[in-house]
């Protein structure tokens, strides 16, 4: 309960060096601005954008650099701006990690879940933009690179190889594999093929027993043809047709009278020709 409420003591004041309340000097702040007047500057800070976070942090670092501002301030003039969930994320550091803005940063990062998938694809996707110098555009792709390789903790030739072969691995498999492998999260590239051959068998072993299933479909149904209304092998039922001349309808007797009149007659006729 104490460290809470230093916590929003701390958080309230900063609040009121953002407004320009008090002096970043005041002792119950507990800060050490050695004469930066960090009321003066606040204004500068860029709006913070909860849809591109990245482009935020970039561009303060960049006003922070240009300005000259003490690097040990700029978690004091960066937490003005905050909104949503990076607000949140910083009022729930401790009063330490709160004045460290590497530590900062990387609280807010991780709750926008910039994870190393996002990074892989943003380096992989992003494409010169005609307003960009060649020497521009190779500045930026190598911070996306840079990004991707310290969210997979790349250090080393061989992390970086295996970085370059799994995802080589998970471009040529199908989609279904390639999502499983994405969930198990495997960085090795013989990790990665084992889960993919574990996924494919399982995967067969589905298919075979979905194509057993549907050929039951064709086979006889014993009870098909007890039903009323329905084909019986026997033929019994009246209006039925038999299974083995299906299509062909059997002649009724009065079809087979109208024929043998038909036949008696041209008989009388042609006998009566040949007699005259």
């Amino acid at each position: 309960m104490q460290r809470e409420k230093e916590a929003r003591e701390h958080e309230f004041r900063l609040k009121q060096l953002e407004l320009g309340v008090i002096k970043a000097s005041d002792p119950k702040i507990g800060l050490d601005t050695g004469g930066f007047d960090v009321s003066k500057h606040v204004k500068f800070v860029p709006k913070f954008q909860e849809d591109n976070v990245e482009k935020f942090f970039n561009h303060f670092e960049k006003l922070g650099e240009q300005l000259k501002w003490p690097r040990d301030k700029w978690s004091i003039l960066i937490q003005s701006n905050f909104t949503g969930k990076a607000q949140e994320v910083y009022s729930a550091l401790s009063i330490e990690d709160s004045m460290d803005y590497d530590k900062v940063k990387k609280a807010i990062l991780q709750a926008y879940e910039l994870v190393p998938e996002a990074y892989r694809q943003k380096f992989r996707k992003y494409r010169k933009a005609d307003t960009q110098t060649y020497v521009e555009f190779a500045y930026q792709k190598e911070r996306h690179f840079d990004r991707w390789c310290a969210s997979k903790k790349v250090s080393t030739f061989d992390t970086l190889r295996q970085l370059m072969l799994v995802e080589e691995f998970k471009r040529c498999v199908n989609d279904d594999i390639k999502t499983h492998l994405e969930e198990n999260k495997a960085d090795k590239l013989s990790e990665v093929a084992n889960l993919a051959d574990q996924y494919a068998l399982t995967h067969k072993f589905g298919k075979v027993g979905q194509t057993q299933n549907k050929g039951q479909f064709n086979r006889p149904n014993k009870k098909y043809g007890s039903s009323s209304g329905t084909t019986s092998n026997s033929g019994s039922q009246s209006g039925s047709i038999s299974p083995t001349n299906s299509g062909k309808k059997q002649p009724d007797s009065s079809r087979q009278k109208n024929d043998q009149s038909s036949f008696s007659l041209k008989k009388d006729i042609n006998a009566h020709k040949f007699g005259n």
